[in-house]
């Protein structure tokens, strides 16, 4: 639901990514068709790094954000990040489209909140700490994901992070985004910001 409101514009600096899958055939039009909104709305933004979280994923070593990713490592095969990308492998392919027009050698992939909080604090030095959210599906892996709203609400009691949905965000099951009235009718909590979107609020609000 949406308890606050707000007219001071955040200065977005770090994009998450949600279970965006390349669609199987018969879905295809419809997620490629969200993806393709997506990329067009991303345009605008300079992200200065990108998070893409999807369990299943398979392990392609030729796989530009993996190599990032093993970089971001240290190319050390029992770093968690890495361990956990392996753990939760499948035969899942990250979106062709965003992966051409969206993910750059700022990408990577990240499947557990722990890991996320790392790369944050850690690796980026606390430098990112306003994140766009985006993804598929509202309501159900965008809140229940591992990297999903339930856990990220939880994160700015304890560190300096803030995250960020706008109306072309998140995927519903009607093939349309999530706008203002499902935010209003959501279980989580959000601030409105004038002419951007939405804050994601801390679970203690």
């Amino acid at each position: 639901m949406i308890t606050k409101f707000s007219q001071k514009k955040p200065a977005i600096h770090g994009l998450l990514l949600l279970d965006c899958w390349e669609p199987q055939v018969r879905e295809h039009l419809f997620k490629d068709k969200f993806y393709i909104n997506l990329i067009e709305n991303l345009e605008v933004n300079k992200f200065r790094h990108i998070v893409n979280s999807a369990s299943r994923l398979k392990i392609e070593l030729n796989d530009v954000v993996m190599v990032n990713t093993l970089k971001v490592c240290n190319y050390c095969d029992d770093h968690p990040i890495i361990r956990n990308l392996l753990q939760s492998s499948g035969g899942e392919k990250s979106s062709t489209l965003l992966s051409r027009y969206v993910f750059d050698q700022n990408t990577v992939n990240i499947v557990k909140i722990e890991d996320f909080v790392w790369l944050c604090t850690n690796y980026l030095a606390n430098k990112i700490q306003h994140w766009l959210v985006v993804g598929h599906t509202w309501q159900m892996c965008t809140h229940d994901h591992e990297l999903g709203l339930r856990k990220l609400a939880a994160l700015p009691a304890s560190y300096n992070l803030n995250f960020y949905a706008t109306d072309y965000s998140f995927c519903k099951l009607t093939e349309q985004t999530a706008t203002c009235e499902d935010f209003e009718q959501d279980s989580m909590n959000w601030s409105l910001i004038k002419d951007f979107g939405y804050q994601l609020l801390s679970s203690d609000n």
